[in-house]
């Protein structure tokens, strides 16, 4: 059974809600990166998403970008974070790993290649940004033949028809609903995000079959006081991004927190 899997249904089983961490792989380098991976593990987050870094990137905010073109300029590849998780599963790590990537940076490595070797390496799932789900045949048979999971990204434009149409027969693993106006961190104010965000993520969670997580900051707005509002939303993923890469310095990161 995938990982993504294992860890929902534990979650659902305790009543618990989940916490997903996002990095940038290779930022400020890979060493650092399976540091902070193990890090979270013993922490408690629930899954753990590597962004492999991209030098064109559609929608994500300034700190993400950032937090990329650190690891271009540290010489990260693909590769290089495939060899990564091949070398933290080999320790013993067990939380899943999710990729977030453009799939540009699939294309050029070879899809049949990629999925052979994410598979091997202990990755569970994929998050190919801009890979629209009616263009993804190829993609979703092959991912789905290997174990691997493909997982979208829903935009809160996207019309109810069309989620509802695609999301219960392709998403698999989790589906993630981005936050208003893209990628990185909200506001200072938590009600920001909630009052964004709360009418469509309940529509959201009523068709996400294996789990739901929203996005945007993410999984709130990257600031300690927006996970109680995480919590009254009863979804079962929030997932943090921006916060994670200013706190990356000696960053500890605690189920539901960030400090």
């Amino acid at each position: 059974m995938n990982r993504i899997d294992v860890k929902f249904r534990a979650l659902r089983t305790a009543g618990q809600k989940g916490f997903i961490a996002y990095i940038c792989a290779g930022d400020p380098n890979l060493r650092v990166t399976a540091e902070l991976v193990r890090a979270f593990e013993r922490e408690g987050v629930d899954v753990v998403e590597l962004g492999v870094p991209f030098s064109d990137p559609l929608a994500d905010g300034v700190v993400n970008q950032l937090a990329a073109e650190r690891a271009l300029r540290s010489g990260t590849t693909l590769r290089g974070v495939l060899k990564t998780v091949a070398t933290l599963r080999h320790g013993g790590l067990r939380v899943p790993i999710v990729f977030y990537v453009y799939y540009n940076v699939l294309h050029h490595y070879g899809l049949k290649k990629f999925v052979r070797d994410a598979a091997g390496a202990g990755v569970d799932g994929v998050l190919a940004l801009d890979l629209p789900p009616e263009e993804a045949g190829a993609y979703e048979r092959a991912m789905k033949q290997a174990g691997l999971y493909p997982i979208y990204l829903i935009a809160p434009t996207t019309p109810a028809t069309r989620v509802h149409k695609r999301l219960p027969r392709r998403g698999h693993g989790h589906a993630e609903k981005t936050g208003p106006g893209g990628d990185g961190e909200r506001g200072d104010d938590p009600k920001e995000f909630q009052a964004a965000g709360g009418d469509w993520l309940w529509d959201f969670k009523s068709i996400a079959s294996s789990g739901g997580s929203t996005g945007g900051g993410r999984g709130g707005c990257g600031k300690r006081d927006c996970e109680p509002n995480c919590e009254a939303w009863q979804r079962p993923g929030n997932r943090v991004k921006s916060g994670a890469f200013r706190r990356s310095d000696g960053a500890s990161c605690k189920k539901g927190k960030m400090r």
